[in-house]
């Protein structure tokens, strides 16, 4: 009798930023805020030092288009969730280093629902969208 049992390959480690970002885009369950500060970081990690980033507030503020009290909130938020560490630097002026918690963000999964299932699950109701250029 034949076994059932499909053996699926071994995700690759990810090695670039840019397979980082992609893996936000796709399964990020935090607010658009929160992801888009969090792909913010992963594109300007340092793996080499432990997917470490030393942005600014305002830096990170500027490229995201926030304010820095919302780029505050959610780099706490961030930390508070395990995505991300906050190192203090004392140094003049003191700063902050934040590390991206790699194990943590590639376990993450979108809790949202594929455009294929709502749309199988109400054909009646909604219809693809065309866009033309």
């Amino acid at each position: 009798m034949g076994s059932n049992i499909q053996i699926l390959p071994t995700p690759e480690p990810i090695q670039h930023s840019w397979q980082l970002v992609r893996h936000i885009i796709n399964n990020s369950p935090l607010s658009s805020t929160q992801t888009l500060v969090l792909l913010y970081l992963a594109d300007h990690a340092n793996r080499d030092k432990g997917w470490k980033v030393w942005h600014s507030v305002d830096r990170i503020a500027h490229h995201v288009r926030a304010n820095e009290s919302t780029v505050t909130r959610a780099t706490a938020e961030l930390c508070k969730q395990g995505y991300l560490r906050k190192e203090r630097i004392k140094s003049i002026p003191p700063r902050n280093d934040y590390y991206l918690n790699i194990d943590a963000i590639c376990s993450m999964k979108s809790t949202f629902i594929a455009q294929e299932q709502v749309y199988s699950a109400h054909t009646s109701r909604f219809k693809p969208c065309s866009i033309r250029w």
